[in-house]
């Protein structure tokens, strides 16, 4: 499996993004400008822990909740030879 794009909506201090993935990929930054909340909306996908907490306002973009959020992740499975 291999991620190939991400894309996040109105989630916390994400109002529109759209990330391509490589093979291989760093995260870094300086302090406040969102891998924390990168990898949280990655969690929220794929931890259905996190998920039974719903969205709080502040989980909203400017804590705007009349817009969705949205978390889309393309994956490529084309690598599992496992028939099941």
């Amino acid at each position: 499996m291999k991620f190939e794009n991400i894309k996040i909506k109105n989630f916390r201090n994400f109002e529109d993004i759209n990330i391509n993935l490589d093979n291989k990929n760093v995260i870094f930054g300086m302090n406040d400008v969102g891998k924390t909340n990168f990898l949280y909306a990655l969690r929220y996908i794929f931890d259905k822990d996190i998920r039974k907490q719903n969205f709080i306002d502040s989980d909203y973009y400017k804590k705007d909740i009349n817009k969705n959020i949205e978390i889309l992740i393309t994956i490529d499975i084309s690598d599992n030879n496992n028939e099941n």
